[in-house]
C-alpha cells in the first residue's frame, strides 16, 4: 500500500492518502462532535531562497504563511468536505500573504467570518 500513497519522486505523501487520512479523521470527527481543519503553509519568498539570491544563515530569517479552514461539523460527503476545506485554506493562505505575510488566516467553513492574526 506505501508505494500507492508516496510519491515516488519526492517521497511524499500524495493525494490517495489525504483522501484515506481525511475519510478516517471524518469519521471520528463525527464520532467524537469534534471540528475538523486543514492547514496550508507556505514559506515566504521561498523562491529567492530555492534560486540562491539569499545565502548564508538564512533559516532563523526564513517567514511562513498559514491558512487555517476550519469545520464544525461533517454533514457532506468526504469527498465535498474535502475540497471544500482545500479550497478554503487556500483563499485564507493568500489572504494571509497579503495582508503582510508571516501571519496565520483562518476562515471557519459554513460561517461567513474569518480573521487575520499577525
Amino acid at each position: 500500500m506505501r508505494h500507492v500513497t508516496i510519491d515516488v519522486l519526492t517521497g511524499l505523501h500524495n493525494r490517495r492518502w489525504m483522501n484515506s487520512m481525511f475519510e478516517q479523521e471524518s469519521v471520528h470527527a463525527k464520532r467524537e462532535s469534534l471540528p475538523l481543519f486543514l492547514m496550508m503553509l507556505d514559506i515566504d519568498y521561498f523562491k529567492k531562497y530555492n534560486d540562491g539570491y539569499i545565502a548564508g544563515d538564512v533559516l532563523p530569517r526564513l517567514t511562513i504563511s498559514i491558512g487555517v479552514s476550519v469545520i464544525d461539523e461533517i454533514d457532506s460527503e468526504c469527498e465535498d468536505t474535502l475540497i471544500e476545506l482545500i479550497a478554503a485554506s487556500d483563499e485564507v493562505l493568500y489572504r494571509a500573504k497579503k495582508d503582510g505575510r508571516n501571519c496565520v488566516s483562518k476562515r471557519l467553513c459554513n460561517i461567513s467570518s474569518s480573521n487575520t492574526y499577525h
